[in-house]
C-alpha cells in the first residue's frame, strides 16, 4: 500500500506507532510531523474492511 510505504514507521525502534508524518493542528502549528494514535486506528479499520471483514475487534 501506499500508505505504509509512505508513512508506515512501524519498523523504526523509535516508534510505538504503525504510522508517522500526521499532523494533529496545522493552523497552530501543534503536534507536526508525528505519530497519532488514531491515525493507527483508522488504519488498521481500512485493512480490515479491504480484507473483507465487517466487524472490527474494538
Amino acid at each position: 500500500m501506499a500508505l505504509t510505504g509512505r508513512c508506515g514507521v512501524a519498523t523504526s525502534p523509535d516508534h510505538d506507532a504503525l504510522l508517522g508524518n500526521a499532523t494533529g493542528n496545522l493552523p497552530k502549528g501543534q503536534n507536526i510531523d508525528v505519530s497519532l494514535i488514531y491515525g493507527d486506528y483508522f488504519y488498521l479499520e481500512a485493512l480490515q474492511k479491504l480484507d473483507g471483514l465487517r466487524e472490527t475487534c474494538w
